[in-house]
């Protein structure tokens, strides 16, 4: 019965690793002119979504 939750325990270690490693290359902003221009290529553009540079 023990292992259930060490189990969950596990998962949660592993998973918060995964998504502070997928937000590391990640450009902050405040505004759009803060994005480099040729992040994305075409015909998507870069756009500042919640504080972050985004292709669109």
């Amino acid at each position: 019965m023990a292992q259930i939750p060490y189990m969950f325990y596990t998962f949660i270690i592993i998973f918060s690793v995964f998504f502070v490693t997928t937000k590391s290359d990640s450009i902050l902003c405040t505004t759009h002119a803060q994005c480099p221009g040729d992040m994305c290529e075409l015909p998507q553009f870069v756009w500042c979504v919640v504080g972050f540079c985004e292709c669109i």
